[in-house]
């Protein structure tokens, strides 16, 4: 998927929410970094993708702030949030009468938690009103037929707090027997998960966590190591989770299951999905799906 111009206003909004969590109301110091910044939109090349930008944003803001992982903290209070809730999610799939289906919500559910598009969230209300929610999952049968056949598979994780709602996917597919392999962002960038984050998230009792050999807010499949892309290409099933994996891998030469809540209007036009709508989407380049 490449860059827009709707997609300009929103890494500077990236700028202006990140540059907060480091220096709070100091709007003039802000208000500099915006205009040095200026001079980077130059770099912004329209025939990549949006993580592709953000990449030369957050390198920007770490040069310009000497902060490496400013959402280190936050990301911590969002994993230690969702497993203080841990019970009321277990709950939720002993009552379910299709244990599958009730894990891929919550692991969809799990991606409100995200600082690059948005400002706040209250995932707790989220939780309890699961069966209120409108998830469009109509790949779903698809998605099991392919699970009961896998015999590895390989999840695209996002952010640090949706991992834990990921745990209750992974335990599902590892009760079906599958091989499992996690993948997260080899350094941090805006509050996606790290290897630190997947362990503090308890991935590790689940699947083996690995990472791809670069950092982007999504996953550059020409920039990945060997190891990683032998993988990615010899997995029987892909599970990307976030709409920056999707935005970096729509069209990408191999079938890949998208889950992730549309957040943007660009995104929005393009799967003619609505901003909000919680998605499993299914790519696959040998059928038109677009």
């Amino acid at each position: 998927m490449k860059i827009k111009l709707d997609c300009i206003p929103c890494i500077l909004n990236q700028l202006i929410r990140t540059t907060k969590f480091i220096y709070g109301n100091d709007e003039k110091r802000i208000k500099e970094l915006i205009d040095e910044f200026g001079e980077k939109l130059k770099l912004i090349d329209m025939e990549k993708t949006p993580p592709h930008a953000g990449q030369i944003l957050y390198d920007f803001i770490s040069e310009k702030t000497g902060i490496e992982d400013p959402y280190k903290k936050i990301k911590k209070e969002s994993i230690n949030l969702v497993k203080n809730k841990k019970a009321l999610i277990e709950k939720i799939l002993e009552e379910s009468s299709d244990r599958l289906l009730t894990a891929v919500e919550l692991s969809i559910l799990g991606n409100i938690i995200d600082f690059g598009a948005t400002d706040g969230f209250d995932f707790e209300r989220e939780i309890e009103n699961l069966e209120t929610k409108h998830f469009n999952l109509q790949d779903f049968p698809i998605f099991k037929e392919k699970v009961f056949k896998a015999k590895n598979i390989l999840i695209i994780g996002d952010n640090a707090g949706e991992t834990v709602f990921d745990t209750f996917l992974l335990r599902e597919l590892k009760n079906f027997g599958k091989k499992l392999f996690y993948a997260v962002r080899e350094s941090p960038i805006i509050n996606d998960a790290t290897y630190e984050d997947a362990v503090e998230s308890e991935i590790d009792k689940y699947a083996q966590i690995i990472k791809p050999g670069h950092t982007l807010s999504g996953l550059d499949i020409e920039k990945v190591n060997k190891k990683f892309k032998t993988l990615f290409y010899s997995s029987d099933i892909i599970i990307s989770k976030g709409q920056g994996n999707f935005e970096t891998l729509s069209d990408c030469k191999r079938d890949i299951f998208f889950l992730f809540r549309v957040k943007c209007n660009v995104v929005s036009e393009l799967l003619k999905k609505p901003v909000g709508e919680a998605i499993l989407y299914y790519h696959n380049p040998h059928k038109e799906n677009i």
